[in-house]
């Protein structure tokens, strides 16, 4: 509950945060009625069930799915374990610190969820404060709906002939209307859309889209998934430029009546002005529907397909190209994943490799990049540019380069081998690429290497933006330098550099470049089907679709793509949420 104590008083660590917590949950409880009682206390064993009683519907529930899904494969792998499966240690411990970690983040939204709700049902009993996505969409709808068809009667009846005419034209013809208020560029903009969309799916849009329902294509299936999204994603594209247009018909009807008609060249001028940003935006809306949006649906649509050459659904050496046919199979390829033993073993290597990989090679670049910044920021250091021109050329040289030169130098029979026999460290050659466990350290040291230098070149510009009066401040108070960094530097530094450090985080998560042009993925156990040792998701993606021999694996590579999708998008919109750079913006103003 958002008690007094809450609001006077900041704790100043973890400890005293859980028991004000815990204070406020235990005062929420006494406080609310029935409902919100029973929603807190089902909130305790069953997270999210518990917030979608009180209220929060949408979220509560997926809340208490992932809670689900999370305990499930928990248990699952757990029996697979005990059954004899080969798992990896160490990628097995990852994947149950991962979901420890999960879990423990779903109880404390939920216990805060509980105490939020709560108050608020002891606040007003007699409301129910209901969090819905789909009813504030239907409460919207109508609202704008009512308010849209009210102006439209005014305008209607009050409205010349030719204006009356314009209005009742704007339901059939898209386009007309705008014309005839001499709004040359939206009226044809508005017209050419409607009328390439209708003639497109007359042509072959529809039969793309029919087709797409009942994937029943002996041949070119990419055909039939991509012409028949891009078909629906005309068909969405046609529905809101309709009522766009009805809206905008609605507004020069508005201001003709006003006396304030827009004349054509003040058209021009406010689309060059007042709704640039618009104008400006569509290529890349347009770019990022064609480029992203579509392919992930396909990538999705995939999942749930039999689109693969490996054995599927009975099928011996499936081909889409040699007249077997292509149809949608549901969870087959996730029961493939989840179920296969040499699956469920590649997924959970691959995915605690890919949880340590992304985490200590985000963390070591980003504080060895800072560490730099800070030695060279300091006044005693003679010869900074020199420095910072070493790094700068270690960041410029192109990456693969410097990669496939250390992959040499690693070689069998590289330097680091000539070197470490001659000294007599070695007794005969170590292949440090095909043992698992050097050739992760390895990948994590070059990444350093290759990262570092972009770290702290952005460090070192950030640095410089920090007040001096605060170091000032803190010399007069008596502060030490380690005082001065954890107070000054670091929080600083930390809030301007929260959306980056999230970026490279999902970035080294599908960071292709370093793992293959080090390892190529690793060597291939004999008990996993097609991982290496050293693959991370993406890597083994592109295993399962160009490096699978005559075997291209399609619905099985588009499951992990989904689980790599997920993973990214979810890290990046909890943390950035959680972040201060995102809630506290405008105390950074």
């Amino acid at each position: 509950m958002k008690s007094e104590a809450a609001t006077t008083y900041r704790p100043s660590n973890f400890v005293e945060r859980i028991a004000l917590a815990l204070h406020a949950w235990k005062e929420t409880f006494k406080a609310t009625d029935g409902l919100g009682k029973a929603g807190m206390a089902i909130n305790l064993p069953l997270p999210g069930l518990g917030s979608a009683l009180l209220g929060r519907l949408e979220k509560g529930l997926l809340a208490f799915l992932a809670y689900f899904f999370v305990w499930f494969l928990a248990i699952y792998v757990g029996i697979q374990k005990g059954a004899g499966i080969q798992l990896d240690d160490f990628s097995l411990a990852i994947l149950y610190l991962v979901l420890i970690l999960a879990l423990g983040f779903m109880y404390v939204s939920a216990f805060l969820t509980s105490i939020e709700k709560g108050y608020e049902r002891a606040k007003d009993p007699h409301r129910y404060y209901l969090e819905s996505f789909f009813q504030h969409g239907l409460s919207s709808l109508y609202k704008g709906t009512k308010k849209y068809f009210a102006a439209y009667l005014k305008a209607y009846e009050g409205g010349t002939k030719k204006e009356q005419t314009l209005l009742l034209t704007s339901w059939f013809i898209m386009g007309v209307s705008e014309l005839g208020y001499r709004q040359f560029v939206r009226g044809l903009v508005y017209l050419l859309s409607e009328a390439g969309v209708i003639i497109y799916l007359i042509l072959r849009g529809f039969y793309d889209i029919g087709v797409l329902f009942r994937l029943d294509v002996l041949s070119s299936p990419n055909g039939a998934f991509v012409y028949g999204i891009i078909a629906l994603f005309l068909v969405l594209y046609l529905v809101f430029a309709y009522f766009s247009h009805l809206r905008t018909v609605l507004s020069l009807t508005e201001a003709e009546q006003k006396g304030k008609a827009e004349t054509p060249r003040g058209e021009l001028s406010s689309l060059i002005n007042d709704r640039f940003s618009v104008v400006g935006l569509t290529i890349p809306v347009l770019g990022a529907i064609a480029f992203t949006i579509i392919p992930i649906t396909f990538m999705i649509l995939t999942a749930f397909t039999n689109y693969s050459l490996k054995t599927v659904s009975g099928y011996e050496n499936y081909d889409p190209h040699l007249g077997i046919p292509l149809h949608w199979s549901g969870l087959e390829a996730f029961e493939r994943l989840f179920a296969n033993s040499s699956s469920l073993v590649d997924m959970v290597n691959v995915f605690g490799w890919t949880i340590v990989w992304a985490t200590v090679a985000t963390f070591t670049c980003y504080f060895g990049g800072l560490l730099l910044a800070l030695l060279l920021n300091k006044k005693a250091i003679k010869g900074k540019v020199v420095y910072r021109s070493i790094f700068v050329v270690a960041m410029a040289l192109p990456q693969f380069v410097s990669l496939l030169v250390v992959r040499s130098m690693f070689d069998r029979y590289g330097i680091v081998n000539n070197i470490l026999l001659e000294l007599g460290w070695l007794t005969e050659r170590f292949d440090f690429w095909s043992d698992g466990t050097a050739a992760k350290i390895l990948i994590l040291v070059v990444n350093m290497w290759v990262g570092i230098p972009y770290y702290m070149l952005l460090m070192s510009g950030l640095l410089l933006n920090i007040p001096k009066d605060q170091y000032e401040a803190a010399d007069i108070e008596g502060a030490t330098g380690w005082q001065k960094f954890t107070s000054i530097t670091f929080p600083e530094i930390f809030f301007m550099t929260t959306p980056v450090l999230i970026t490279s985080f999902v970035n080294n998560i599908n960071n292709f470049n370093v793992i293959w042009f080090l390892t190529g993925g690793g060597t291939v156990s004999t008990i996993s089907g097609t991982a290496g040792n050293t693959d991370i998701l993406i890597t083994w993606l592109y295993k399962l679709t160009f490096q699978a021999g005559a075997s291209p694996d399609y619905n099985l590579a588009a499951v992990v793509g989904i689980i790599m999708f997920v993973i990214s998008a979810t890290c990046s919109l909890v943390i950035f949420q959680r972040s201060k750079a995102y809630r506290a913006e405008e105390e950074y103003r």
